[in-house]
């Protein structure tokens, strides 16, 4: 049977699977290119995070351990916004580690980080997706698990969650005017510390 414009519902059918396709096709290849400039977006906010710590290195209490929430309360980088969702990335987990003459970089922004990577290799850094920190073992291949810290003032943690080390020492000292430099240091708060697990996933590798 004929159709009024002189296909077929064989050719109809065939025609609408190949416009399905060549759609499909094109959307795959729109998402893939947005998705590669988020990823490339996000290393360079690393480096940049890489570069306000290292030119101010003399601002900071603790030169060689410096969270992104030390760097943004110092006004030496406005709020580093996700490349993913435009929300700002994590102050506690986002941090430089500076080892001798070597420095490695962590950014996290919302479920996506770059963790521990070289300062010099960050063009190319690896990017994984995390889930969220949580004190039940979790029985899968890619787990990650971290030593975290609060502190309890009159029977309650002053933060919502538990957080790197180096954080919590930056969060005390600015909250109580105090100078610790590590966590042993703390006397204004009761320091307390969990381990917790999360999954995490590669989702981008640079070639």
């Amino acid at each position: 049977m004929i159709n009024n414009k002189g296909l077929g519902k064989f050719e109809t059918l065939t025609l609408l699977v190949v416009l399905m396709a060549i759609g499909a096709f094109l959307l795959y290849n729109v998402l893939g290119a947005a998705g590669s400039k988020n990823y490339s977006k996000f290393r360079t906010d690393a480096v940049n995070f890489n570069k306000a710590v290292f030119s101010n290195l003399d601002t900071f209490k603790n030169p060689d351990f410096v969270t992104l929430g030390e760097v943004v309360s110092n006004n030496l980088v406005d709020d580093f916004k996700s490349p993913f969702s435009k929300e700002k990335c994590d102050k506690a987990e986002s941090f430089v580690i500076s080892e001798g003459s070597s420095r490695y970089v962590t950014l996290k922004c919302d479920e996506y980080l770059i963790d521990n990577v070289l300062a010099n290799d960050l063009d190319k850094a690896p990017v994984f997706k995390v889930g969220e920190w949580q004190e039940e073992e979790i029985n899968e291949p890619n787990v990650q698990t971290a030593e975290l810290y609060n502190c309890e003032d009159g029977g309650s943690n002053i933060l919502e969650q538990y957080v790197p080390n180096s954080y919590l020492v930056f969060y005390v000292n600015r909250t109580y005017g105090t100078n610790a430099y590590f966590t042993d240091g703390i006397t204004a708060c009761k320091v307390v510390k969990k381990t917790f697990y999360r999954t995490r996933e590669l989702v981008e590798e640079d070639k």
